[in-house]
């Protein structure tokens, strides 16, 4: 067991993208794997990296081995996204548009930057959430997991 990773609460919260304050819960609860070391008045929380969710710990471990930008994948993921209906296309290219712009934004910006968003862009309206989910499927599988799997939707015969 001297092989297993531990991270600090910061690492965590930028990996899965809350708040730390709720990564520490879930260490309270038990939800993740955690030790705590206490340093003077404040309490360090670890959290072990095998408590973590499955793309979570996929995602750190491809940080640390940047070879996996794999070719391959990526010409795979344009041919898919290029074959993709307009809607798929148009809501695809409306959460890379949000990743991008709210690259940098902590929680609360976020969500004023939403609010502002959807009244300036009430055809491209979106969630906090919706977007939290987007950027961890694009960074895992890229622009073909933004595509929507929908089809369309069929009319019924009503006899």
């Amino acid at each position: 067991m001297s092989n297993e990773i531990w991270l600090t609460i910061e690492e965590v919260s930028e990996l899965t993208q809350e708040v730390k304050e709720t990564v520490r819960r879930k260490c309270k609860r038990g939800e993740y794997v955690s030790k705590h070391k206490i340093e003077g008045k404040r309490k360090l929380y670890f959290v072990q990296l095998n408590s973590l969710p499955e793309v979570v710990q996929e995602n750190y471990l491809n940080k640390l081995n940047p070879d996996f930008n794999d070719v391959a994948v990526l010409e795979n993921n344009a041919e898919l996204y290029a074959k993709a209906s307009i809607t798929a296309r148009k809501q695809a290219d409306k959460y890379l548009e949000l990743i991008n712009l709210t690259k940098y934004m902590k929680h609360s910006a976020i969500i004023e930057f939403l609010q502002d968003w959807n009244e300036k862009h009430p055809d491209k309206k979106s969630s906090y959430s919706a977007v939290c989910k987007a950027r961890i499927k694009y960074e895992q599988f890229g622009e073909d997991a933004l595509l929507s799997k929908k089809k369309g939707l069929k009319k019924r015969n009503i006899a």
